[in-house]
């Protein structure tokens, strides 16, 4: 749904602020910095966002919101699956500066 409006660092962005939601809500000693991950959906501003209509904007919203949700989902069912082996895999991504998200 959002194919060619989020730039491919926008559409990388959105997978790991799911990611780090998921995280979050899985893996014990997880936390979102929630000023931080706020900072991230305003990156995921559309490029045209001054020169559109508000009706355009709010599609825009709401399919931004869906996908987010959608990729949380699957993140989520992924660490349900097997959680000990996806929250150790989150700790050896604690460190990496794409993953700054979490306290």
């Amino acid at each position: 749904m959002l194919d060619g409006v989020l730039n491919p660092k926008q559409q990388s962005e959105l997978n790991t602020l799911a990611y780090s939601a998921a995280v979050a809500n899985l893996c014990e000693g997880f936390k979102l910095k929630r000023e931080q991950f706020q900072k991230g959906f305003n990156y995921l501003a559309h490029e045209d966002l001054a020169s559109m209509k508000p009706e355009e904007t709010a599609y825009f919203e709401r399919h931004l919101l869906f996908n987010y949700g959608v990729a949380v989902g699957l993140f989520m069912a992924e660490g349900a699956a097997d959680q000990a082996s996806f929250c150790k895999l989150a700790t050896a991504h604690r460190g990496e500066a794409a993953y700054h998200y979490w306290q």
